[in-house]
């Protein structure tokens, strides 16, 4: 049987991608349930360094997509910290506390039983960049996200099957260029904060390497629209947003240091709201613990004040208002992202 659709969409930036493949879906996608889906949907966003849309249809939340990301990077599946920056993250959890095959925890503590029985736990990330650094032009800088042993018993028993199953870096001519393969793909729902997290992942990658950041490729086994968001999927169509460019859109945004330095300094930031959005239930602990992760913070932002200062928005965003503002006070005197306070100031208030 004649496969009735498989799409290509070469774009330079995010915006221009969703824009495309609503338009696609919406025209060429067949109805699969309660979806219109395409199938076999590759995209090449030739500059994924703009990561942010524009576009006021999509209304995204940037620290949702930050905070996200972040979470990811430094390894976690729990949903209680994820949830003070995205509530609906329990939607997606089976017992309210994890998700089950949160990428996080995938990436940054993969587990693997050799022939002998000899069970390991692999920080993949950290393989990346070892294997780069040994060998530049390898073919084997793979990262396994899907887990037969874990996945395929707990099908039809969960609501987290991982939908981002395998990522391949690969450098040619100063390039480091990001595969990534899919089996399922929400186009309104999913696809911006899987783009964000390996665009921002191979922009911090590409840095600690000192390589420029080369293209994105996703391929999308299925790629669908819920029959709730078509309304929502043809305004972002028809929408005519502002693009976001940089001078500089192949350099990697971040300070080139040892990619463990840079995950270090993440989990400064994650620890810091951590304490911040828990201080109620630690109260006794708060002040001191605080005091010392501030005074990490204060010293990593100093020395690589790009990435800390992009993720350290978040910390503007948390239950204490007296703390975001102080926050707020010291990340202004910072440079970052000029699209990313575009975002902040134009799209937040807005965002779901």
């Amino acid at each position: 049987m004649e496969i009735s659709n498989s799409t290509a969409i070469h774009e330079n930036t995010y915006d221009e991608w969703l824009s495309l493949a609503c338009e696609c879906v919406l025209e060429d996608g067949n109805i699969i349930g309660n979806t219109k889906e395409l199938l076999f949907t590759t995209s090449i966003i030739n500059y994924p360094k703009h990561r942010y849309s524009l576009n006021f249809e999509r209304k995204h939340n940037i620290y949702a997509l930050l905070a996200e990301t972040l979470w990811v990077l430094v390894g976690k599946r729990d949903i209680g910290w994820l949830s003070h920056y995205l509530p609906r993250a329990s939607d997606f959890s089976d017992n309210g506390l994890n998700w089950r095959a949160g990428y996080g925890g995938r990436l940054r503590h993969a587990t693997g039983c050799e022939e002998s029985g000899v069970v390991h736990s692999i920080d993949q990330l950290q393989f990346i960049y070892n294997t780069l650094s040994k060998d530049p032009n390898t073919r084997q800088a793979v990262i396994t996200i899907w887990d037969p042993v874990k996945d395929v018993n707990a099908m039809g028993k969960t609501k987290d099957i991982p939908c981002n199953n395998w990522l391949h870096f690969i450098h040619r001519n100063g390039y480091l260029y990001l595969h990534v393969s899919i089996r399922s793909n929400d186009l309104i729902w999913g696809d911006m904060i899987n783009q964000f997290e390996w665009s921002m992942l191979l922009d911090i990658m590409a840095g600690s390497l000192g390589m420029k950041i080369g293209s994105l490729v996703t391929h999308r086994t299925s790629l669908h629209i819920y029959d709730r968001h078509f309304d929502r999927a043809q305004k972002i169509r028809n929408c005519n947003y502002k693009l976001a460019r940089s001078d500089n859109p192949t350099e990697p945004s971040f300070e080139h240091s040892p990619l463990h330095v840079l995950l270090d300094d993440l989990n400064v930031i994650y620890e810091i709201a951590d304490i911040v959005n828990n201080k109620d239930q630690f109260p006794y602990s708060y002040d001191k613990d605080l005091s010392k992760k501030i005074s990490s913070f204060n010293d990593n932002i100093k020395i690589r004040p790009k990435l800390n200062s992009t993720f350290g928005w978040i910390l503007t965003k948390t239950k204490d208002d007296h703390f975001n503002n102080n926050m707020k006070n010291l990340l202004n005197t910072f440079e970052y992202p000029e699209s990313l306070i575009m975002n902040l100031q134009g799209l937040v208030n807005d965002a779901e």
